[in-house]
């Protein structure tokens, strides 16, 4: 498994009780679809 992959999912599962207390959230852009739909990678660039 890759090792960025693994740890984004680490801090989505350590967050969840926290969104549990939020009335709506939503998650944005293709980064989110990439991590829970497709095995794509990043394809934005920040320096």
């Amino acid at each position: 498994m890759n090792r960025m992959y693994r740890q984004q999912v680490e801090l989505l599962l350590r967050i969840i009780p926290t969104l549990e207390e939020v009335d709506s959230f939503a998650i944005h852009g293709g980064t989110a679809i990439n991590l829970y739909i497709l095995d794509l990678p990043r394809y934005s660039y920040q320096k």
